[in-house]
């Protein structure tokens, strides 16, 4: 399943990869709340067009708001300008606010006295719909700047159109801040942010995607002062790309792990899967992956080229650890803490996304499930032997998924995993053999794992599937093929 990275540096990533650690997202809760789970998503995508199945989907997961990406600031010609305008083509099912991203060139004249204005008079430009339920901020904002970001929020909601409110992102640094009180009561609600807020650093293994080990405390810090609290989840995933000598160089959301596992170029050098304990007593509970590969050679990975000795580190939450979380704080955590925001509602076609059917379904109780079967495809005169993963989640990477076909002879293997032939106590040619295993550490939701064509004239092939679940169990599940010779 895994092998040793080269060089001998990635072997020191490895080893420190942090995938343990406790958990304990129990607020102690001023007040237990009496009221259903809320649920809300950051949309960044453009325009903002909403296809009926959205829709649909918005109603049946329970969405209670959306925060959609309006427009950034950005420093230009030394002003402040709208870029990245957002053009809204439909109306959505549940109450919208628009979010203002800042970007960090504009800092500086958004904290300084002027700054309201300006930016009041920027986001004229950007003709904002008047049926949005308010404003959110969404700015970077150095924790030691938190006082001058306090007073441009206290001083920007008098340019506000009546009955509009105002909203902020906030960093986990800003809740250790003295000043985190001032820039909470400048608003109506805030929205920390508990994922992506850690760089990789040369020669060590990423941090992971999102922060598990203090969210108890956390949250009850942003919660403290008894504004309105919606806690930030990642529902994505996320590829960090290294070069060959361990620097990291970029961060990818197009790229798929199950596509580049097809790839004999690109060989698995470690994956994992991390999990947390809720408290002492509690079993752990699997909360994100982790899939480092490695290019063999100079290789392509989707649009972009690297050089042989490149890795590609990917990242993703669990279902079922985003469920623990959501149940934990809903049951226990202070009035003031509305909900939970999920970034981000997907792209299409993006690999790494969480679909929200999922979330919504382990909000309401549904345990996340893997469901792996094999199937035959037709694809033109060919019949494909295939893995299709029909669950809401994927398999634990400590344990993989493990395929064996009998007798082998029947399949011409397309899969480039590694695999044993046997015949008899013998090792034989895939040809001769009796059965063949393959191997691959992951088959995300909906994806399809190509095994092999299967004889064109007559064939009958068994296929067993093993995986290994949350609890550490393996699962398994066998199918018969047959097809006589006409």
């Amino acid at each position: 399943m895994t092998s040793t990275l080269r060089p001998a540096r990635w072997v020191l990533l490895l080893l420190a990869l942090s995938l343990g650690g406790v958990l304990s997202v129990v607020v102690r809760a001023r007040q237990r709340q009496a009221r259903p789970p809320r649920l809300a998503y950051w949309y960044w995508n453009h325009p903002f067009r909403l296809t009926a199945t959205e829709e649909q989907t918005m109603r049946e997961v329970g969405l209670d708001r959306l925060y959609v990406h309006a427009a950034t600031l950005d420093l230009r010609e030394g002003q402040l300008q709208a870029i990245r305008v957002q053009s809204w083509r439909s109306d959505a099912p549940v109450p919208v606010w628009g979010v203002i991203r800042v970007h960090p060139r504009a800092h500086a004249i958004l904290l300084s006295a002027d700054g309201a204005a300006a930016a009041a008079l920027a986001l004229r430009a950007a003709h904002l719909p008047s049926s949005l339920a308010g404003l959110q901020w969404d700015a970077d904002v150095p924790t030691r700047r938190l006082s001058d970001y306090a007073r441009f929020l206290r001083e920007f909601r008098q340019h506000l159109p009546a009955g509009q409110e105002l909203s902020a992102t906030a960093l986990p640094t800003w809740l250790e801040s003295a000043d985190y009180a001032r820039v909470c009561a400048a608003l109506d609600e805030i929205a920390p942010q508990f994922y992506g807020n850690h760089w990789p650093e040369d020669g060590r293994a990423p941090p992971p995607l999102w922060e598990t080990d203090r969210l108890r405390q956390q949250i009850s810090r942003a919660a403290r002062y008894g504004t309105r609290v919606w806690v930030g989840l990642p529902a994505y995933g996320r590829c960090l790309v290294f070069d060959p000598a361990g620097q990291p160089v970029g961060v990818r959301h197009d790229l798929d792990p199950d596509m580049l596992l097809e790839d004999p170029i690109w060989s698995v050098q470690g994956s994992e899967t991390r999990k947390a304990r809720w408290d002492r007593d509690s079993q752990p509970v699997a909360v994100e992956e982790a899939l480092a590969l490695r290019a063999e050679d100079d290789a392509l990975a989707g649009p972009i080229d690297l050089p042989a000795g490149s890795l590609l580190w990917f990242q993703w939450p669990r279902v079922s650890g985003l469920a623990e979380v959501a149940r934990r704080v809903y049951a226990t955590a202070p009035a003031n803490v509305a909900g939970i925001c999920y970034f981000r509602w997907p792209v299409e076609g993006e690999p790494l996304s969480l679909a929200p059917a999922a979330i919504g379904a382990a909000r309401r109780g549904n345990q996340p499930s893997t469901d792996l079967r094999c199937e035959i495809e037709d694809s033109g005169r060919l019949r494909l032997l295939t893995v299709v993963n029909h669950g809401s989640d994927s398999p634990a990477l400590e344990g993989g998924i493990e395929v064996r076909i009998s007798p082998a002879g029947g399949v011409q293997l397309l899969s480039p995993g590694a695999f044993v032939s046997r015949r008899g106590d013998s090792f034989a040619s895939p040809l001769r053999a009796e059965q063949m295993t393959l191997s691959r550490p992951i088959l995300r939701p909906g994806s399809v794992w190509r095994l092999g064509v299967l004889d064109s004239s007559a064939f009958e092939v068994n296929v067993t599937l093993r995986w290994q679940d949350d609890g550490g169990e393996w699962q398994s599940r066998t199918t018969t093929f047959e097809r006589q010779a006409e």
